[in-house]
């Protein structure tokens, strides 16, 4: 439950409010929403379920896996971007 809310945390982070409230549609904003939604809408509440009912779950190493893919996206884009523009 801790990393759930370490998770919830991080995806809330001040660091990205400005992708939060962004209305522009490039690829940073994009990869943003993508995470953001993906974490909140479909892993989050997987893993609480699965809290809340511990029984076998093989769909949530796919979920969890997509996840860091998504993650792994943003932050790679997001490096790229600061080395253009800082």
């Amino acid at each position: 439950m801790i990393l759930i809310k370490k998770l919830y945390q991080t995806w809330n982070n001040n660091l990205f409010s400005g992708l939060q409230s962004s209305q522009e549609n490039d690829s940073l904003d994009q990869l943003f929403a993508t995470g953001y939604q993906h974490w909140f809408d479909t892993v989050r509440p997987s893993l609480l379920r699965y809290l809340a009912e511990p029984i076998p779950n093989t769909d949530l190493y796919p979920l969890l896996e997509k996840q860091v893919q998504l993650t792994d996206s943003l932050v790679n884009k997001n490096i790229w971007y600061g080395d253009i523009f800082y």
